[in-house]
């Protein structure tokens, strides 16, 4: 089907661009960044510029100097972000020289005569001769440098073919008189490997090459040379336009252009984000987004068209810095480039085609894409360019902190049909000019071009000596190249499609029938360009693409909804992603949201975000992983690992057992077994450091080592380990490390700002839940009476405060879009170290079970560090959950299986259950068994048989102590001064009706006698509440009162009920702890030695 209509001009574009080596270090007074912004646009020009990158600047300066075509005339360039903003991170090299490839028939080449395809080359020489005059006639500061570019062979068969086509590129050099060449080829692999300092080295290409601000180097051989788009050379050559007596020129940023070229009389309209400018010239010099400004029956549309790409900057080990530095740029046939800038850093890119042929890379997130924004940042593309000069550098050493990758970023570049620019007027349009299409060779090919055109214009002729005739564009080109592709179609159509999906699904190719193995085997010698035509021109292939299993079944998503509706949580969301592990495809993903996020109603969806909890310490554990891996050093001197002590790192700590204070390391901490017990009543919302140094007034339940014992403690005393030895604060060091390589946008620690977010989901309690009456009342998940989930309330976001003390235990918000990405990384790591990933998930303790002993063929329960670990039916299993006021999370894994689950609901008395009933059935479709309901194992798990508290007696007996002698201030090692008086259940205060209205649903409460009650004010409760109960014996149950800002009432929440003794001296009380197996009953003779907790009355 074709269209009339022009395609959709992507600007101006709704995201923000990543931040290049290029634009970093150009940001000085010079720059000319929001140049113009807000100034007003003439409404007529003689000749206008579409297009502010090294393109539009390069034709800007030469159209502008005395005698070019722009000479006493008014010259505009509009460009739609800031200067040379779209920076490229250029490709990477082919396996193919330029030459011989431009020689190949269509779709490998353009069938250009050897002569040609020549003159091409010399054309990238002469560009490199071009800036290195610019640069010395214009005095440009642009760190220009001009040595030797390296083209490195790793094997005998390239160094082969290599050596081959070196010599028929000097007999053809020869035979068209252009001159010596200063070219070298050494195929002696032990001074290649010498030379290039590549390890595996057969042979190497030595040639002339160059950089420059953005370190573009150049080369007359070989494609794709560069590194990035232009920032100070841009910036240089438009600032001389700009200042330019021989032309009026003006620089416009940020007008993005929203419509194609109208014709006006003699000359064209464009339509501007500031109004209509008219011009007698108009010249698209908008490289990969010229097919846009065509309609879609145009031959130009389809001509150029987009492609990403991404680089990154690499800081050298010392081996390779100061004397040791790398002297030559580089293309390898590995398919990376590289290039030393002047300050010693290293930019690095390309490698993506190796990536997709091995399934790691989709096709798709390459051909066709526009946005270069953090959301384009590819793990598999970070994973690589973060390795490969460890991997591949002889002698490159181990990269300490601040060393090896330090950015990357994303750019657009073009590619075109036949692999050459398109310069020239456009037929049958005159005035109207396209200089495009450069298909990742543009520093290589753009100051000449922009030389020969601006003389094109000048002259009113094309002269070859200034551009390669094959450079024109003219409708004979353009014509010529559509019949190649419609006879490529015809002869190939009906396996290109199956082909084209396999590799994108896959990455593998199989023969499958006749006719198939010539194509399939074009197709394994010529990967790249020709996988680049399959895309292209997809839609012409005979049938459309297969769609891909879901990951979830219609009868899971069914039964989720209705599992969630029984229980009466109010939402969740869901994240499940495959990888190529799971059925040979590539990555997938589904997204679910289910329920409402507010008490507005508003939906759940994949962008809700969550306090995911507990979660939040699996990133606190691979942070001190990072420190070890990268050889920190403690103050001492000595090297950070997991046996170093916590008392060598925070001089601040100290246990209340000698002996643990001073022999738990890094392990003890991330896998709960100091034998310190969790105090979770005691927390405050304090500086990290405050609840360090109150560590020592808790008391030890156990022994070191004896017992898995779940403490938040243990995780903000590490974050506090990270923050010393980083000296970064904990959060920007996660920032840093983690959220912002792997483009999780949405990841955040600050909950002051995120109540004001319109996707963050509300807490929610119940309240009235009565479970005697539900025992007795229901038969099951399916059948329940209204006391089993109470009535729902909006508790608002949990926490008032920016929560920063929690951030290493607890404290990451996060919605179900950046979960998918975190399980691809812990699946498939490209920025953690895959050895850290699997130490964080090996067991280091038993633990005991709970719902996943009543899941069948779930096994062995164990904590490694911050992952719990069990077996599904010999598939391992590493998870974890956590649970906040109105939130819950579960994010887990089966890596055997390349798949990962996350779950995030906003209810934390029925979410805990629900979460693991969503898992299971979950896991029972990736895992592929026999769906299973799991709600009556949540019904027994919510509602056991034996009451955790049992019932007061009818006639308790009075206490020793008499009512009136109970309120008073009483006070605690560790938990601070409380001060009891005695409850008015009548009251109107509503503070206090809310923790009346908590009390009379637990279970084991005597609301009959006196209450006391005392304000508590620390993190998990607000409040503490004594009930009495039969004798000395008592109840002391914590509350935490939720005074939303939503507009909802005031309620409260249950934060644990536990046995106590009132005497005269105090109140022992029982229980507090993480539980174990070891935790003494109440008693009453030698309460305050026996007690867990003893407040003295003071």
């Amino acid at each position: 089907m074709t269209s009339s209509s022009p395609s959709s001009i992507p600007f101006p574009q709704q995201f923000i661009s990543t931040v290049s080596h290029w634009h970093a270090t150009n940001r000085g007074p010079s720059a000319l960044y929001l140049h113009n912004k807000d100034a007003a646009l003439p409404a007529s020009a003689d000749i206008v510029i579409v297009g502010g990158g090294m393109m539009g600047a390069s034709l800007a300066y030469f159209l502008t100097r005395p005698g070019g075509a722009g000479e006493k005339k008014k010259v505009v360039c509009l460009e739609a972000k800031d200067l040379a903003d779209g920076a490229s991170p250029s490709v990477g090299p082919k396996t193919y020289r330029l030459w011989h490839e431009l020689q190949q028939p269509y779709p490998l080449g353009l069938g250009l005569s050897p002569e040609d395809a020549a003159r091409v080359m010399q054309n990238e020489r002469d560009n490199l001769d071009l800036v290195q005059q610019l640069v010395a006639q214009e005095g440009l500061a642009v760190d220009f440098w001009r040595g030797d570019l390296l083209e490195t062979h790793h094997s005998q068969a390239q160094t082969d073919e290599s050596r081959r086509l070196f010599g028929e590129w000097r007999k053809t050099r020869e035979k068209l008189g252009l001159g010596p060449d200063d070219t070298s080829f050494i195929d002696d692999p032990k001074e290649a490997e010498r030379i290039s300092r590549i390890k595996g080295t057969t042979s190497v290409h030595v040639r002339p090459g160059g950089s420059v601000h953005p370190c573009v180097s150049w080369q007359w051989r070989r494609w794709r040379r560069l590194t990035s788009l232009r920032h100070k050379l841009a910036t240089a050559l438009m600032r001389l336009a700009i200042d330019s007596k021989a032309s009026d020129f003006s620089f416009y940023s940020w007008t993005p252009v929203l419509a194609a070229p109208v014709r006006a009389g003699d000359g064209w309209t464009l339509k501007t984000s500031k109004g209509d400018i008219s011009a007698g010239r108009v010249i698209l010099a908008t490289n990969a987004y010229t097919g846009t400004f065509f309609t879609k029956d145009d031959p130009l549309h389809s001509h150029i068209q987009p492609f990403r790409g991404q680089a990154a900057t690499i800081t050298p080990t010392p081996t390779y810095a100061g004397q040791h530095a790398l002297r030559h740029t580089y293309n390898t046939k590995q398919g990376h480039y590289l290039v030393t800038t002047a300050s010693g850093e290293i930019v690095l890119g390309g490698g993506w085609g190796a990536l997709i042929k091995s399934g790691e890379l989709s096709e798709a997130k390459v051909y066709g894409e526009t946005n270069d924004g953090p959301e384009s940042i590819d793990p598999a593309l970070t994973k690589d360019l973060k390795s490969f000069m460890k991997d591949n550098f002889a002698n490159w050493g181990d990269e300490a902190f601040g060393e090896g990758l330090t950015r990357t970023w994303t750019g657009i570049m073009s590619t075109s049909k036949d692999w050459l620019p398109l310069v020239g007027e456009v037929p049958g349009k005159a005035g109207l000019s396209v200089v495009a299409g450069f298909a990742g060779h543009g520093m290589s090919r753009i100051f000449t071009t922009a030389r020969g055109y601006a003389d094109t214009l000048s002259t009113g002729k094309w002269d070859a000596a200034l551009l390669p005739p094959s450079f024109e564009l003219t409708a004979e080109r353009v014509e010529r190249v559509a019949a190649q592709h419609r006879q490529f179609v015809a002869e190939h159509g009906a396996h290109a499609r199956v082909v084209y999906d396999e590799i994108v699904d896959t990455g593998k190719i199989e023969p499958k029938a006749h006719g198939y193995h010539a194509f399939v085997d074009r197709l394994e010698k010529d990967y790249e360009p020709l996988l680049h035509t399959l895309h292209q021109h997809q839609e012409a292939f005979v049938g459309p693409a297969p769609e891909s299993k879901a990951l979830l079944s219609q009868a899971t998503l069914d039964y989720l909804e209705t599992a969630r509706t029984h229980w009466e949580v109010p939402g969740f969301s869901v994240a499940v992603v495959a990888g190529p592990k799971y059925d040979g495809a590539g990555w997938r993903q589904e997204l679910r949201g289910f329920g409402v996020a507010n008490g507005k109603g508003k939906a759940v969806d994949e962008e809700t975000l969550f306090a995911i909890a507990s979660n939040s310490k699996h990133t606190t554990a691979l942070s001190i992983g990072l420190l070890i891996d990268r050889g920190t050093r403690l103050p001492s001197g000595a090297k950070l690992d997991w046996s170093t002590k916590i008392a060598d790192i925070l001089p601040e700590w100290k246990l209340a057992d000698e002996y643990a204070s001073s022999h738990a390391d890094i392990v003890d901490l991330m896998s709960m077994r100091t034998g310190q017990p969790s105090h979770d009543l005691a927390h405050v919302d304090g500086p990290a450091e405050e609840t360090v140094a109150n560590l020592r007034n808790l008391k030890p339940s156990l022994e070191i080592r004896q017992e898995f014992q779940y403490n938040n403690a243990h995780y903000i005393t590490l974050s506090l380990v990270v923050e010393r030895l980083s000296g970064q604060e904990y959060t920007e060091f996660v920032r840093d490390n983690f959220f912002a390589p792997l483009n999780m946008t949405s990841a955040s620690y600050d909950h002051l700002a995120v109540r004001d977010d319109p996707r963050v989901s509300d807490g929610f309690t119940h309240a009235a839940v009565n479970k005697t009456r539900c025992r007795e009342a229901s038969s099951g998940p399916g059948d329940m009476d209204v006391s089993c989930t109470g009535e729902v309330k909006n508790i608002g976001w949990w926490i008032r405060s920016s929560a920063k003390s929690e951030a290493g235990a607890g404290g990451i918000i996060l919605n179900a879009v950046d979960a998918a990405k975190w399980l691809r990384e812990l699946l498939e790591p490209t920025v953690i170290p895959a050895w850290l990933i699997e130490k964080t998930g090996t067991p280091a303790m038993v633990t005991a079970g709970g719902f996943t002993d009543a899941i069948p063929g779930w096994s062995s329960n164990g904590y490694g560090l911050a992952q719990s670990v069990n077996h599904i039916r010999g598939d391992k299993f590493v998870w974890h959950t956590g649970g906040l006021p109105g939130q819950m999370s579960l994010i887990g894994r089966v890596p055997s299986r390349g798949v990962g689950v996350a779950i995030f609901t906003n209810d934390d008395i029925f979410g805990t259950g629900l979460h693991m009933v969503a898992l299971a059935r979950i896991l029972d479709d990736l895992l592929g068994y026999e769906a299973a309901n799991y709600e009556p194992a949540m019904f027994e798990l919510m509602f056991p048989a034996q009451p955790a508290n049992p019932p007061p007696p009818a006639d308790p007996r009075a206490p020793s102590v008499p009512w009136g002698a109970v309120p008073g201030r009483y006070a605690a090692p560790g938990y601070g001064e409380v001060e009891f008086t005695q409850l008015d259940l009548l009251t109107h205060d509503e503070t206090t009706r809310a923790v009346v209205s908590v009390l009379r649903d637990v279970e084991g409460i005597n609301l009959a006698s006196p209450v006391f009650l005392a304000p508590f004010n620390k993190v998990f409760a607000t409040h503490l509440a004594l009930t009495h109960f039969d004798g000395d014996l008592w109840n002391a149950t914590g509350v935490l009162v939720f005074q939303p800002d939503n507009g909802e009432e005031i309620v409260g929440e249950d934060s644990g009920s536990v046995p106590a003794v009132v005497t005269a001296q105090g109140i022992g009380m029982f229980g507090m702890w993480s539980r174990s197996a070891r935790i003494k009953a109440p008693v009453v003779e030698g309460v305050e030695e026996a007690a867990e907790t003893w407040f003295a009355r003071q």
